[in-house]
């Protein structure tokens, strides 16, 4: 990471890397991308898709409840951290079971 020592030092924080080949070490990354597949398969062409469909894919993302957040979202944690008002539930995520399945129709998206 670029310049990850004046990170560290201006933000009074440790900066950490992983081995290589070691997803182990590196869980919240593996499960980000676990999420992602949901919506996007490995090596898809982003270009493939607007901005907007890329931010509703990570808003989608961002406000699904997590366990390990005792069923909070991220959003709902950390939004307040920035000042700003409490996360609310996207209208269309209201409308989405979680079944694990993919939540978002990406056939529009498939056909571009």
């Amino acid at each position: 990471m670029a310049e990850h020592q004046e990170l560290a030092a201006d933000l009074g924080i440790g900066v950490y890397f992983c081995d290589p080949r070691s997803p182990w070490q590196r869980g919240s990354n593996e499960n980000t991308n676990r999420l992602l597949r949901q919506y996007l398969a490995k090596g898809a062409d982003l270009r493939r898709f607007t901005a907007a469909d890329l931010d509703d894919i990570a808003h989608r993302i961002n406000a699904r409840p997590r366990r390990v957040l005792d069923w909070a979202t991220s959003a709902e944690l950390f939004l307040p951290h920035l000042g700003g008002p409490p996360a609310v539930v996207h209208p269309r995520l209201e409308q989405v079971p979680m079944t694990g399945q993919p939540s978002m129709d990406l056939s529009a998206l498939d056909r571009r």
